[in-house]
């Protein structure tokens, strides 16, 4: 999309003028996508902004309100083409969804047993710690459910085969030899004290109280956490 007139910089974190109301922020013009293969460069467009978020998405498992919540904060993302401050506006709604299905999935088990939620608050709706700390100790999420673990996982046993093969070759004086990736077997180990839940029980909420306690955080690298909460969203709403 060819941009003619460029609006100030300083007018983009105010209230957008009906002139400049679909124009992209003038941050959007900054960032590029590089072909892999060629290394050419060419700018960003509407189209890279919503694929990259499209493919982050609900089952059809998780009741409507949820994935409507979701869908919010996709469009956000969006949307954050025009306003780059939705990016970040984007990232708390993703959290707000996640909590929102939380409570759905524990509302047959609410309120939480007293080790997670104190008994003198037992009439209040839990908070978003320990309704994940609880589902993390009950088995509704796993570290299997998340893409970003099973690779993890995937990229070891592939390193440990690769070791192996230089081993092979240097052993029987080889110039060459022949590596067969589909070969490779993941074992336990390969994860071992690995626990990606851990880091999300910490991460989440802290990012999620920052932006509720208010922030002038900015950046649009929030893509993670939409893979993260559509991965653990279906987690706790399985397709039967």
């Amino acid at each position: 999309m060819t941009v003619d007139k460029k609006e100030p910089l300083s007018d983009s974190d105010g209230l957008r003028s009906p002139e400049y109301l679909c124009d992209p922020d003038s941050r959007t013009r900054y960032f590029v996508r590089i072909d892999s293969k060629t290394g050419i460069k060419r700018p960003l467009s509407q189209t890279d902004q919503y694929e990259s978020v499209a493919e982050y998405a609900l089952s059809d498992a998780v009741p409507e309100k949820v994935r409507i919540l979701f869908d919010t904060a996709r469009n956000l993302y969006l949307y954050a083409w025009f306003v780059y401050r939705f990016y970040n506006v984007a990232e708390q709604q993703v959290f707000a969804c996640l909590e929102m299905a939380l409570r759905e999935r524990l509302k047959d088990e609410l309120p939480l047993p007293e080790a997670y939620w104190p008994k003198n608050r037992q009439d209040q709706l839990p908070s978003l710690r320990p309704m994940f700390r609880y589902v993390i100790d009950m088995g509704y999420i796993r570290n299997e459910g998340f893409r970003i673990w099973r690779d993890r996982g995937i990229f070891r046993a592939r390193e440990r085969y690769r070791q192996e093969k230089l081993r092979e070759m240097q052993e029987k004086g080889l110039d060459s030899i022949e590596m067969d990736y589909s070969k490779v077997v993941v074992t336990d180990e390969d994860w071992e004290d690995d626990d990606y839940l851990k880091v999300l029980l910490e991460y989440i909420p802290d990012t999620r109280n920052t932006y509720a306690h208010g922030s002038g955080m900015l950046h649009n690298q929030v893509l993670h956490s939409f893979e993260v909460v559509s991965e653990l969203v279906n987690q706790l709403f399985p397709r039967k």
